[in-house]
């Protein structure tokens, strides 16, 4: 994974999440491959702490889960987890995983 978001850096998308930046075939090109490698996965994305995706690959239907809604909503909680450990002094949060009955979404940087 970290070789994968220091590819990112670079990248940008516009408004409509559409890229900008050249790497980003590259970057569709990993999360396909990471949906590949972890079974039972149906999305992949690299997305700003601001909400704003990059770039999202959907490898299957997520039965009945609004993908950019709910990668807004978990940007705002991994957001909010980030804050709150340099708040308290603890370092930067590099990982953050949220497990529910339907899915387990994980966060990294």
């Amino acid at each position: 994974m970290q070789e994968l978001l220091k590819r990112v850096r670079g990248t940008q998308a516009d408004h409509d999440g559409k890229p900008l930046h050249p790497d980003a075939r590259c970057l569709r090109k990993d999360l396909e491959q990471i949906c590949g490698k972890v079974e039972g996965s149906f999305a992949a994305s690299v997305m700003g702490f601001d909400g704003i995706p990059i770039e999202t690959h959907e490898a299957r239907p997520s039965e009945g889960i609004e993908m950019n809604i709910l990668l807004i909503e978990y940007s705002g909680i991994i957001s909010q987890v980030r804050q709150a450990a340099e708040t308290l002094q603890m370092g930067k949060a590099s990982e953050v995983s949220i497990r529910t009955e339907k899915m387990v979404a994980v966060a990294g940087r």
